[in-house]
């Protein structure tokens, strides 16, 4: 582990002492995709599966995978602006089963937590490679939550027509980012990112795509 670890910090200096500079050229534009790891996300399903535990439900919720993009543009010498955005579903469903006046019947209920994050952020850029670079900034924005529930019964000779509704919610968000970006070839790389903050995640990983690389 110890060797593995001498290695990789080897690559950074090397990289970072390299000879040209990252994302540090006006109007470059840099686009990038991936998934991340959340506390709260975290937090909210485990604890919402340990009370459905606790009531002796066998259902368990089920997330989709966080997906999260931004776009940054370089406006002034090691300095970027840019968009980001972040989504993550969470769901779940069981069906209950009674006898209402001597009729079988079954309830099925869905519930869906949808958690959308859209913020600005301004990043400043280290290092002196083209092809890697540290960057480390500030992200503010919005983060909307969805709750969902809807609900259908049905008897044994005919069904009732599913109920629903949903309660919107959203509150402010800050986050300060810090990462690594490192390109293979002047286009394509992939990019590291951990966060300490409100909203939307505390490390993220994913792909990057430059635009408009320095010739």
């Amino acid at each position: 582990m110890l060797n593995l670890r001498q290695t990789f910090t080897s690559i950074l200096l090397l990289a970072f002492f390299g000879s040209s500079l990252g994302q540090n050229n006006t109007y470059e534009i840099v686009i990038s995709g991936g998934t991340g790891v959340s506390f709260s996300n975290l937090s909210l399903k485990g604890a919402t599966n340990l009370g459905l535990k606790e009531a002796g439900l066998k259902s368990r919720v089920q997330t989709t995978m966080l997906v999260n993009g931004m776009l940054d543009v370089c406006v002034v010498k090691r300095l970027s602006v840019g968009l980001a955005y972040s989504h993550k579903v969470f769901y779940w469903s069981d069906v209950f089963y009674d006898t209402i006046h001597g009729v079988p019947t079954s309830a099925r209920l869905n519930v869906t937590i949808q958690k959308r994050n859209y913020a600005l952020r301004c990043l400043y850029h280290f290092g002196k490679s083209e092809n890697f670079e540290f960057y480390s900034g500030l992200r503010l924005g919005f983060t909307y939550w969805k709750f969902g529930v809807s609900a259908q019964a049905e008897a044994a000779s005919y069904g009732t027509p599913a109920s629903k509704f949903s309660i919107p919610t959203s509150y402010p968000s800050i986050q300060i980012i810090g990462g690594f970006r490192h390109y293979i070839g002047r286009v394509f790389g992939w990019f590291g990112e951990v966060g300490i903050g409100s909203s939307p995640y505390f490390c993220s990983i994913g792909l990057n795509v430059r635009l408009n690389p320095k010739k």
